[in-house]
């Protein structure tokens, strides 16, 4: 059983690292588009789920959320984005897929709450393609600037949940990362320009943490009666300065010329998020969150963020579970989900900030007792045409398969 698992989890990861073709033309700026869950469970409620405790699903935004895991748990996904780009006098479609996560979470001690948990998760991706053509040009050519790469998060950590039914953890995390970026000169006629291609190369690594809390139920000091399970979540992500390795290479027919190499340090800005969660006549889930990062304080070597401000996301999102745990049909144990959100985005141009609004929609389908298959769809518009900027209409999809086992158990005689 355990070597399927492995197989089935291999299959699944394996296609993102084959197929990538171009994202948003925005992931140029700073360290890319951000990555708020790697799980469909809770992209289908709005990304966040700061509050939300959940014994089949390892949360990465909070790690107090890991004190009800019941059961040692295996989960990976994958993630498919499609990028309608406009502008005002060109449209274009770009798609890629890539791997959105792997975890191992460990209930160690059920009634304490003491869970390990570990993995990797991307933070940030840089995929983008734009070609500016200039044919009235005295010398006809054509520009294209394309870049790829990503940070992702390596961690470890714990949770435990205290006397009074507060839940706290913590992590310890490893940020790792190669972005390349490329600008191409292409000459499209005979002349006595050549072609030539330029390079820059960023390497990171850094270290930093992740610390959580989750209150006690609230309901039940406030005495509601179709009201349950509700708490507060706060998360706060930090990280020291990243060690960043740089070159800039040329390629032309003269052959390749590496024209700057250096090390230099990059700042990344603290991320906090706060949120609120509770259960409506047993059955529905419900949580609000708010997110906050001052991109603005970005910092590679000695120069400051000059296209980044400050992001802010606002979510909420509804859950429906049946509360019958007795039902064994398909239907009866699959959960829906959906979900709104509003992020002021870390990118702005010419004094214009890049806004995003979002609807969600996801599934989770049983395979076998605390075995799923979840889905999650988003679709979100991101930007404006005015002041020849770039509107985006974003479709994502994202497919996680979580599977939980029972580790550490002895029966009673």
């Amino acid at each position: 059983m355990k070597f399927f698992k492995f197989v089935l989890l291999t299959l699944i990861a394996l296609p993102a690292i084959l197929w990538a073709e171009g994202g948003s033309v925005y992931s140029r700026l700073g360290i890319g588009d951000l990555t708020y869950s790697y799980s469909a469970r809770r992209i289908g409620m709005g990304e966040l789920g700061v509050a939300v405790f959940d014994r089949e699903f390892i949360g990465s935004i909070n790690p107090a959320s890991w004190t009800r895991l019941n059961m040692t748990r295996f989960e990976t996904a994958l993630n498919y984005q499609n990028f309608k780009t406009q502008s005002t006098d060109i449209s274009s479609y770009h798609s890629y897929t890539n791997f959105s996560g792997a975890l191992i979470g460990v209930p160690l001690e059920r009634d304490l709450g003491l869970s390990l948990v570990g993995g990797l998760i991307p933070y940030s991706t840089v995929n983008y393609k734009v070609v500016d053509k200039h044919p009235s040009s005295d010398y006809p050519h054509n520009v294209t600037y394309d870049g790829s790469g990503n940070v992702s998060k390596a961690f470890i950590g714990g949770s435990y949940k205290t006397p009074w039914d507060i839940s706290i953890g913590a992590s310890f995390d490893y940020y790792i990362g190669k972005v390349d970026y490329h600008s191409t000169i292409d000459f499209t006629s005979n002349s006595s320009y050549y072609s030539a291609e330029y390079q820059k190369t960023y390497k990171t690594a850094g270290i930093g943490g992740s610390f959580g809390i989750i209150s006690n139920d609230l309901s039940k000091m406030l005495g509601l009666s179709k009201i349950s399970e509700m708490r507060v979540g706060l998360a706060l992500n930090v990280a020291s300065s990243f060690n960043s390795d740089s070159s800039y290479i040329v390629y032309n027919t003269n052959g390749t010329d590496t024209l700057a190499t250096g090390k230099t340090n990059a700042d990344l800005p603290l991320r906090f998020a706060a949120g609120l969660s509770f259960v409506y006549n047993k059955a529905y889930n419900i949580t609000l969150d708010y997110l906050y990062q001052p991109w603005n304080k970005y910092k590679f070597g000695t120069q400051s963020a000059l296209n980044l401000r400050s992001l802010q996301k606002v979510s909420a999102g509804i859950e429906y579970k049946n509360p019958d745990m007795r039902e064994t049909g398909f239907f009866e144990r699959t959960m829906v989900r959906g979900g709104v959100s509003y992020e002021q985005t870390q990118y702005q141009l010419y004094g214009q900030g890049i806004n995003e609004y979002s609807v969600y929609a996801g599934f989770s389908f049983p395979l076998a007792y605390e075995n799923s298959i979840d889905l999650a769809f988003q679709y979100g518009v991101r930007g404006t045409t005015d002041m020849s900027l770039v509107k985006e209409k974003i479709f994502r999809t994202n497919v996680t398969v979580s599977l939980g086992e029972l580790w550490f158990f002895r029966p009673e005689r």
